[in-house]
């Protein structure tokens, strides 16, 4: 075999190739515009995201707060699961309040973080401004005697209606 015989029999493949009708620069006009359409009208009809109040909020834990009524400690792999859970928990009930209760979005606007205590006897989740940090919401309740549970969903949801809004109804006999 030549070279100009084993240069047709290899080039000649790879033009066809370069000429057939399924070349990328050919594969956008090959789909019918009325396929095309309805696929991108349902990629842009996503359903809106949903309200995020708490993003940029960090949580952190008092970890000396965090010891057993008989003063030892948690170990910190058990505190650093405590702090992701309870960061989940908190965000999940913030963001799902935020779209129907303007004043708790307002009252979380200036806060940046929110540091969790453990209070014996805070048997409801209570959350007030922390008077030692700018900007950080305390988040108090039994973490160390229930042996670092996060507190229920709409517990934490009512504890940040009641922080929000102290007037309400359903807040008087909190703290008590």
């Amino acid at each position: 075999m030549t070279s100009c015989q084993f240069f047709v029999s290899v080039s000649l493949p790879l033009m066809l190739i370069g000429c057939s009708d399924a070349t990328p620069a050919n594969r956008s006009e090959a789909v019918p515009k009325t396929v095309a359409a309805p696929v991108a009208a349902a990629t842009s009809a996503k359903a809106a995201p949903p309200t995020r109040c708490s993003d940029g909020i960090a949580i952190g834990l008092d970890r000396p707060l965090m010891a057993r009524e008989d003063g030892t400690n948690f170990p910190a792999a058990r505190l650093d699961d405590l702090e992701h859970r309870l960061g989940t928990a908190f965000h999940a009930a913030a963001d799902g309040l935020c779209g129907d209760d303007a004043k708790l979005a307002r009252a979380l606007k200036p806060v940046s973080s929110v540091v969790a205590r453990s209070g014996a006897g805070a048997s409801e989740p209570t959350f007030y401004l922390d008077p030692d940090h700018k900007g950080a919401l305390a988040f108090e309740w039994y973490f160390a005697d229930a042996d670092l549970a996060v507190p229920a969903r709409a517990d934490i949801e009512q504890g940040l209606r009641c922080w929000a809004e102290p007037e309400r109804k359903d807040c008087a006999d909190r703290g008590d």
